[in-house]
């Protein structure tokens, strides 16, 4: 089975959930539906879920899903647990050659999350917010990089639905290649 690198990057993350007879997903698998779901356009739980079922073959090629594609409450739950620093380390190293290799310059985009304004809703619950957030920024900077014309959400909505296009948002950077 062919290993994207962002794998690689997720299977030194600590796993932050028990180990009980329900555990039945990756971290890994959970963290690169996540991430890959963002880049084309899913903004909940629920719309990562779905990417998932709907890509399940295209993650199949590079995960082992055992069990499937998590649920929306697993997706959330495991980013509410994962530690920011920790999460904020592993993608940190990542992003860094992305934006490397393409010539991007990390800043930060949401003023909120970096000076840690509290907010009452179900998606700041633990570290959830804090970690996709992360995600979604990452997604805006590798799409604004990725090959073809048009806007960021012209490219997110052809990321989501061509697994091609996909793999060129992430072969782009050329840490990201798949194998």
């Amino acid at each position: 089975m062919p290993v994207l690198p962002l794998t690689a990057v997720f299977d030194e993350l600590p796993d932050p959930r028990r180990e009980t007879a329900n555990k039945l997903h990756g971290l890994t698998d959970i963290l690169a539906i996540a991430t890959c779901a963002v880049i084309g356009g899913a903004e909940s739980w629920e719309a990562i879920a779905e990417y998932g079922r709907t890509k399940a073959d295209f993650f199949r090629r590079f995960l082992p899903l055992k069990n499937g594609i998590p649920s929306p409450d697993t997706f959330e739950r495991v980013f509410a647990k994962l530690a920011p620093g920790a999460f904020s380390r592993a993608f940190g190293r990542w992003m860094a050659g992305a934006c490397e290799a393409t010539g991007l310059v990390p800043i930060a985009v949401d003023g909120k999350c970096a000076r840690g304004a509290k907010r009452n809703s179900r998606v700041r619950a633990g570290h959830a917010g804090e970690n996709l957030a992360m995600v979604r920024r990452a997604a805006v900077a590798l799409l604004s990089r990725a090959p073809g014309k048009g806007s960021i959400p012209t490219k997110r909505l052809k990321a989501g639905w061509d697994d091609d296009y996909l793999l060129q948002v992430l072969q782009g950077i050329p840490t990201l290649v798949v194998r």
